[in-house]
């Protein structure tokens, strides 16, 4: 619960001006790290938000002292485990994407992840483009793109997490894996991750 307190122009006095609910996020612990999902929660049609409005977001959030990022995805365990928070959040609908700290703004075709609101300081997972120019996964570095992807169409600088099917999630090849897609298309939630 946030409340607004204004002093009154005569006396001085504070009172209460507007008293509003906000939503409260869970952090949850994997691996040394925490995570919130955010989004989608708190209306029947929940905000979308670009990837930068997200970054800021992330990097506006605190937790055990920790400043928050988009999440960094380093392992196949870690993605399995965004994608299930995603998929239980009680506002998830098939195939909603979630925003990640990946993009290309600082070379294209070549991914990086970013923390705190830093684009260039990440570590590169992805270079030379899309597959069918010859683009590939950097030696040693997770990554768990789409069939085909990135494919740099236009203007796609940032990563998503495809969030698939709740219900049946082997009907969806796609659960879990990223795409490229434009920075600035809004999306329902996004990742926020936080150093243990």
């Amino acid at each position: 619960m946030v409340h607004f307190l204004t002093r009154s122009p005569l006396t001085q006095q504070p009172h209460l001006l507007e008293t509003r609910r906000t939503p409260s996020y869970t952090a949850y612990e994997h691996n040394g790290h925490y995570y919130q999902i955010v989004g989608g929660a708190y209306s029947s049609s929940p905000a979308r938000i670009t990837w930068r409005e997200a970054m800021q977001d992330a990097g506006h959030r605190c937790h055990n002292g920790n400043t928050g990022y988009l999440a960094s995805i380093q392992s196949k365990e870690e993605n399995d485990y965004l994608l299930s928070l995603l998929q239980s959040d009680s506002n998830f609908k098939d195939h909603t994407d979630a925003w990640i700290g990946g993009c290309d703004m600082k070379s294209e075709g070549t991914f990086e992840w970013i923390s705190g609101n830093m684009l260039t300081d990440g570590v590169i997972f992805w270079t030379g483009g899309s597959p069918n120019q010859g683009g590939k996964g950097v030696e040693g570095q997770y990554n768990n793109f789409e069939n085909g992807e990135p494919n740099e169409s236009g203007e796609e600088d940032c990563l998503v997490m495809r969030g698939g099917k709740k219900n049946n999630p082997s009907s969806s090849s796609s659960d879990g894996q990223w795409n490229d897609v434009a920075c600035y298309s809004p999306n329902s939630f996004f990742f926020v991750e936080f150093d243990g």
